[in-house]
């Protein structure tokens, strides 16, 4: 029962330095298994922060054609109020203080359309910078799981090598 306790917490809770002692070879594998998994869950994080990348790019050139928009409407307007006491854009007449709030609300409007430009930007080099950690992450956790199965295996020469002695002795 107490070993099967044993087996339990090593599964699920982690290994003590005892358990370890106890069965080198078991914590291998638990090893393995558990670097498996966590490569598996760094390169499934690694797809999401490519497809987050690639959907906040469109969104960026989205709002990149509407601060553009913006700054043309704003400039169309003055010019068509500095012409004339009234502005007759899109077929509709505006008055002085009309064209003065459509102004305003445009320049508005660009204004966040520019702050959201420099979050895109700002959230992209993150995201890039933890696209580059994932990566070397995974490249090492690959390298180290290469090497437990012979890990192992020298453990195993180990014990087995004491068993003998053992035996012999």
């Amino acid at each position: 029962l107490r070993q099967k306790g044993a087996k339990v917490y090593r599964k699920y809770g982690g290994w003590t330095e005892e358990a370890r002692k106890a069965d080198p070879v078991g914590f291998i594998t638990y090893a393995e298994e558990k670097l498996t998994n966590d490569i598996a869950t760094m390169k499934e994080t690694r797809t999401g922060l490519v497809d987050a990348l690639t959907n906040m790019d469109s969104e960026r050139e989205r709002i990149q054609e509407l601060l553009i928009r913006a700054e043309e409407l704003a400039g169309s307007l003055r010019e068509k109020f500095l012409a004339a006491r009234e502005a007759n854009a899109f077929g509709q007449q505006y008055t002085r203080d009309e064209v003065t709030e459509q102004v305003r609300l445009v320049l508005m409007q660009k204004q966040n359309y520019a702050q959201l430009l420099t979050e895109f930007k700002d959230a992209a080099a993150t995201a890039k910078e933890r696209m580059q950690e994932l990566l070397v992450q995974i490249s090492n956790s690959e390298a180290s799981l290469s090497i437990l199965p012979v890990k192992k295996e020298i453990v195993k020469v180990k014990q087995l090598s004491g068993q003998t002695a053992e035996l012999m002795a």
